[in-house]
């Protein structure tokens, strides 16, 4: 990666510390703080893990099944679906 292209990987690791230290007035805040952990922990891998050990990960990560995105996509609507029901944005009259 040359230094002229912006590391997306650093808003992953400020959305997991964002996450981290509000989330624990949330419902569900052990999840959240294991998320947040996961966060920063992917975008800290992703932004200063070793080069080959990283591609390797990202060529599995684009070779795999069509399904498999299926499954991360719906925990990962499950996931949203329970931050908005944290935040009283949802499932609350």
């Amino acid at each position: 990666m040359t230094p002229i292209i912006f590391r997306w990987q650093i808003l992953a690791v400020a959305g997991g510390i964002a996450l981290f230290i509000l989330g624990f007035d949330l419902t569900y805040s052990p999840l959240w703080m294991i998320t947040a952990t996961g966060m920063i922990a992917k975008g800290i891998f992703l932004w200063l893990g070793p080069t080959e050990v990283r591609r390797r990960v990202l060529e599995w990560c684009w070779n795999r099944e069509d399904i498999d995105y299926r499954f991360w996509g719906l925990g990962l609507c499950a996931l949203a679906v329970l931050l908005l029901h944290a935040l009283g944005w949802i499932g609350k009259e």
